[in-house]
């Protein structure tokens, strides 16, 4: 039988790296001093619209805050990629299985629905 398969698609959260949301998530309702409860509940309500670029990181902040009745975090980087270095965490026998596709002449590709925030530590990172 003929192996037709000439590409590979990997999702990153939870196949290439660790699910960073649970780290994320506390880290976050740590850092805003809030429940994680709470915080989790605040950011379901802005989550889907956040993730489908409807408003960025600067305009996120105030709306969830808002809705957690704390003060708006004044810091000089993103907050919201800080919290999602602190959690990142590759999976190296993943990265391994990506190299000996590709070296086996497989297209590898990579499909994700991270937050734009945190995609320019993600592709640097990447690129090594």
């Amino acid at each position: 039988m003929k192996n037709n398969i000439e590409t590979v698609i990997f999702d990153f959260g939870g196949v290439l790296v660790e699910d960073a949301a649970p780290g994320r998530n506390k880290y976050l309702a740590d850092f805003l001093q809030v429940s994680l409860e709470k915080f989790e509940r605040a950011y379901g309500k802005l989550r889907d619209p956040f993730m489908q670029r409807e408003f960025p990181e600067r305009e996120f902040w105030p709306l969830l805050c808002e809705d957690l009745s704390v003060k708006v975090p004044e810091t000089p980087y993103s907050l919201w990629t800080a919290s999602f270095a602190q959690e990142y965490k590759k999976r190296d026998s993943m990265f391994t299985l990506v190299s000996s596709l590709r070296d086996k002449g497989y297209k590898v590709g990579l499909l994700s629905n991270i937050e734009v925030p945190i995609l320019d530590y993600v592709f640097d990172d990447l690129k090594g």
